[in-house]
């Protein structure tokens, strides 16, 4: 599809629109922040006869605390949960990866529900959620579904999401008693990122107790590595580098990583196990890496 071809726009009030919208107008897809749709479509990279604008659909924004778990509405903007009190008390690996992600303009445009809709192999948040847990609130056609975070990426741009279905609302699941939630992203001249990087971890006197790590840009989509988690938890942490690095085939297997315009995938191995030390080290000199 090229710029200038026909395209028609739904203004959509309510979810219910919503749905219908998508499920029958073929090939209809959702405009919020629009930072990567509109680009895709003005660069011909996608078709699309149909956009639906969800942006006057009421109780789709915000952001909630319940005891120590958050909900985030699908059309929240990165700016402003990166910038939030409470995300960045209870979910700091969340807060920095949507306050460092693309530019300023993205920060601002962009939603989170549209980041993990997008189905982006780089998602900054998608790395963040996969390691502190959370659940993904849709809409569709049979009404409300709820996806474990780990379920939405399918694969490049590929996603979860059925025939119909909008992203509401992501819940965020609480950290545990003396976890912390960290987050670091890996990139080079403004490219996508070749690593996004969410460690939740519980340390105690210098060594692992508790992991869970969500890895992104590595490979074809973010995923939760847990033969990683698994090959460290109980260790020292001054000795996780070298656990892993004598583990190398386990971790290519768990992280499947896949070349870009800066690394090779073998080079990525290595930016991952560097990337993950250091994080884990940092831990024992400070009692929190928040945003």
């Amino acid at each position: 599809m090229t710029p200038h071809t026909a395209m028609e726009l739904v203004r959509a009030t309510s979810i219910d629109e919503v749905v219908d919208a998508l499920r029958i107008k073929e090939g209809a897809r959702i405009l919020n922040g629009g930072t990567e749709v509109t680009r895709q479509i003005s660069m011909g990279e996608s078709s699309c006869s149909t956009l639906v604008d969800i942006k006057r659909v009421p109780g789709l924004s915000g952001i909630v605390v319940n005891g120590g778990a958050l909900t985030i509405g699908a059309t929240t903007k990165h700016w402003d949960i990166g910038e939030n009190a409470d995300v960045a008390r209870l979910a700091p690996g969340l807060a920095r990866a949507c306050g460092s992600l693309g530019n300023l303009r993205v920060r601002a445009q962009g939603s989170l529900g549209g980041n993990l809709a997008f189905g982006h192999p780089q998602s900054d948040p998608g790395a963040a959620l996969l390691s502190q847990g959370a659940t993904v609130v849709t809409a569709g056609p049979d009404g409300e579904r709820r996806m474990d975070i780990e379920e939405v990426w399918m694969g490049p741009y590929q996603t979860g999401l059925e025939t119909g279905e909008c992203v509401l609302r992501i819940e965020v699941d609480p950290l545990a008693s003396g976890w912390i939630a960290g987050y670091r992203r890996v990139e080079i001249l403004h490219r996508p990122p070749s690593l996004t990087l969410g460690v939740c971890r519980f340390i105690e006197a210098g060594t692992i107790r508790g992991i869970r790590i969500g890895v992104g840009g590595v490979g074809d989509v973010p995923r939760r590595v847990r033969r990683v988690e698994e090959l460290i938890s109980g260790a020292p942490v001054d000795q996780c580098r070298e656990i892993l690095e004598q583990s190398r085939e386990d971790v290519v297997d768990d992280i499947q990583p896949r070349a870009d315009q800066v690394y090779s995938a073998e080079e990525k191995v290595t930016l991952f196990t560097n990337v993950l030390s250091s994080l884990l080290r940092m831990t024992m000199e400070r009692s929190h890496d928040g945003h």
